[in-house]
């Protein structure tokens, strides 16, 4: 090869298909929350969370932990959530893969999460999707407490800066070459 960035552009592309990544891809969601009762009946809140596609079981299957998100921006009730101060109970996965139940919140064991509507009082929250259940519920300092609608959804995937960059390098050497071959 007369052309170094020729060479270049293919030692990147062949260390770009042996290496492997040293975890999986993060695959984020997002999420919409409407409370129907209680104190704050009408009050809508839109988020999103991340996890790792490494926790996903082959075969599918349920993940239990409390840390099983590696992202999460949420605002409810004038607090700002993330992924530092919401757990998660279990996230379930069909055989394909894909996102099909969910339970998280501000207090989660791994049964569930729950809402403390005990003295003194907390600003709590949950969402939770299971094969018979679909629901938000809330719980405040006053112990008042209310209950509403959830809705989740996949985001389409972003590709990470270094494949963007590889990709770009690649599509660069391509157009020298032909160019140069005009």
């Amino acid at each position: 090869m007369k052309n170094p960035l020729w060479a270049l552009v293919l030692a990147f592309g062949i260390a770009g298909v042996l290496v492997e990544p040293a975890q999986g891809t993060p695959i984020t969601y997002e999420f919409d929350v409407t409370a129907t009762s209680g104190p704050l009946a009408g009050s809508t809140a839109t988020g999103t969370f991340a996890f790792d596609s490494s926790i996903i079981p082959t075969g599918g299957g349920r993940v239990t932990s409390p840390t099983l998100f590696s992202a999460l921006s949420f605002s409810w009730d004038g607090i700002a959530y993330t992924e530092s101060n919401t757990k998660t109970s279990s996230l379930t996965f069909d055989s394909s893969g894909n996102l099909i139940a969910w339970s998280f919140g501000t207090t989660c064991l791994p049964a569930g999460c729950l809402v403390r509507l005990i003295p003194p009082g907390f600003k709590d929250w949950s969402v939770l999707q299971s094969a018979t259940q679909s629901f938000f519920e809330y719980g405040r300092p006053d112990l008042s407490f209310g209950f509403g609608t959830e809705t989740v959804r996949p985001l389409a995937p972003v590709p990470e800066p270094a494949s963007l960059a590889l990709l770009g390098t690649g599509l660069l050497g391509i157009c020298r070459r032909v160019r140069r071959r005009t």
